[in-house]
């Protein structure tokens, strides 16, 4: 729709307009000027009810104030303008019974003066710029109701998306483990069993050469053991990760410091796959944050809280009481903490409303949204 001040800069032109048409600025014409404009402006701080009562005003003051016939073709076009920016918050239905309001609003002073004639050619314009005015609002909203099904569509193929892509990790991290258990349980506990056999032939063997032979071996199947427990710890490394091994950690913290957490998670969010360095990160700013929390709070509860802004954000934060204000200073953990953020084009912002204690981060979700890419 057009903007607010094109429409007004016409407003107050054939304002001015209509009064010069009429005379002159009188004292009645001042008075109900300024009334009409103050309407106007507290219009956009007004709730819904009162906007729409408002709007049924206004026509009425503009023809109080111009009731001079030569001043009614700039006064037919300031009903127009009021009659768009009117029917731009009603339905449809409520437009078009808007603008016939105001258009016998306009026919009703020039029916009542002595010429008793409206002129055709400006009623063939009003009535065309208000038959406009109906078609953009109608444009306007279903151009509204297809970008909301657009943008609908569009979230629900992106989360589709990421549950396939979590759903895949998931897969590989079932599969890896169950690779993990089996090398685990049969060559790692036969490789711990060889090792013990060696030592005890080594021990047993009185011949120098044969002991040895031994110690090399055993050297081996300890070398051949390491290199399995590594390559079990490698299968396991991605058991447990994204926000679910925060979680974890946190919950570790929680119990070493005793303290009191509580999670808030928002819907979808344990479905993101964040990367290892953005799990990091989180973890690092909530460990920081919990840490100043006991140092200067002195209190041992706090809420955490985990979103997703407009499926394209992670934001968490971490609150907590106070017993009293603390000036709002960053030390080097919180210098650390904004920089690592900012390290993943993120940021950080940290308040106190009341008696209460807010940190809150969000990074976006640039490496989920590659991946989809790649799709």
């Amino acid at each position: 729709m057009i903007g607010f001040w094109i429409l007004f800069s016409f407003l107050s032109l054939f304002w001015l307009t209509a009064v010069v048409n009429q005379g002159g600025a009188m004292e009645s014409v001042i008075l109900l000027s300024a009334l009409f404009y103050l309407f106007y402006f507290l219009l956009p701080i007004m709730n819904k009810r009162l906007k729409i009562l408002t709007y049924v005003a206004l026509p009425l003051v503009a023809m109080a104030t111009f009731w001079s016939t030569s001043a009614f073709p700039a006064v037919w076009l300031i009903l127009t303008i009021i009659g768009m920016e009117g029917t731009s918050h009603m339905s449809f239905v409520m437009a078009a019974g808007y603008h016939l309001y105001v258009t016998a609003i306009a026919l009703i002073p020039t029916i009542l003066s002595e010429q008793g004639i409206f002129p055709f050619a400006q009623l063939m314009v009003f009535i065309f710029l208000s038959v406009l005015s109906l078609y953009l609002r109608s444009f306007s909203i279903r151009t509204g109701e297809l970008k909301k099904e657009r943008d609908q569509i569009y979230s629900e193929h992106r989360h589709l998306k990421r549950q396939v892509v979590r759903g895949e990790q998931l897969a590989r991290q079932e599969e890896r483990s169950v690779v993990a258990r089996d090398i685990h349980d049969s060559v790692g506990h036969r490789l711990t069993a060889l090792v013990m056999q060696l030592e005890v032939a080594r021990y047993q063997t009185g011949n120098e050469k044969e002991k040895e032979q031994l110690t090399t071996f055993k050297k081996l199947a300890q070398q051949s053991l390491h290199e399995t427990r590594s390559a079990v710890s490698a299968l396991k490394a991605d058991e447990t990760a994204g926000l679910q091994a925060v979680i974890q950690l946190v919950r570790k913290l929680e119990a070493e410091s005793h303290i009191q957490i509580r999670f808030l998670l928002e819907s979808g969010v344990l479905n993101e796959p964040l990367s290892n360095k953005q799990s990091i990160v989180l973890y690092r700013a909530i460990q920081e944050s919990l840490t100043n929390m006991m140092r200067h709070s002195h209190t041992r509860e706090a809420d955490i809280q985990f979103k997703l802004i407009a499926d394209r954000y992670f934001q968490f934060s971490v609150s907590h009481p106070l017993k009293e204000k603390v000036e709002l200073k960053e030390g080097f953990g919180l210098s650390n903490m904004r920089k690592r953020l900012e390290e993943l084009d993120g940021n950080l912002t940290i308040s106190q409303h009341g008696q209460r204690f807010r940190l809150t981060g969000q990074f976006p979700l640039d490496i989920v949204n590659r991946i989809e890419d790649q799709k």
